[in-house]
């Protein structure tokens, strides 16, 4: 591999990755940047980690939220969860491998969302300090935290 295309990587990505998939597939190894390769691909994991993560984020603070604030459960907010879940369980599906790291950062996941759910108003205090929602809950598009309580909101 000339240095030339190694600087390629820093000018235009998308070259540089469609050279290196051509290479692959034509058998022409000497031409593979394989340390940069390596790197490329475990970044591409870690931004598919990072988005399940952000998506549950997101869910948490909703759920949070749908069970404190009756007042702001409509159809709106509703479809927002469901489309929430649809993303997650569309990016666990690709990525079945992830689950278990996901299922691993819960705990940050749910510090995140209390940040998030205080900026928005809700002190901390209204909920638990621990995660209270499992992975297959946050995705289940069936579980909705109020039908645990006869339909009141809860609080903890």
């Amino acid at each position: 591999m000339s240095a030339d295309d190694r600087h390629l990587h820093d000018r235009d990505f998308a070259a540089w990755a469609l050279g290196q998939a051509r290479a692959l597939r034509a058998g022409r190894f000497d031409a593979i940047d394989r340390e940069i390769l390596a790197n490329e691909l475990e970044r591409m994991v870690s931004r598919e980690r990072s988005e399940i993560n952000r998506r549950l984020e997101s869910l948490t603070v909703q759920l949070l939220m749908w069970t404190v604030q009756p007042a702001v459960r409509n159809e709106i907010f509703q479809t927002a969860i469901l489309d929430q879940r649809a993303s997650v369980e569309t990016l666990l599906r690709a990525s079945p491998s992830l689950r278990a790291g996901v299922e691993a950062a819960l705990a940050r996941t749910y510090e995140a969302a209390l940040d998030t759910a205080e900026q928005a108003g809700v002190p901390r205090s209204t909920f638990p300090a621990e995660p209270v929602f499992t992975l297959d809950q946050l995705i289940d598009r069936g579980f909705w935290p109020a039908s645990i309580f006869g339909n009141k909101a809860f609080m903890f």
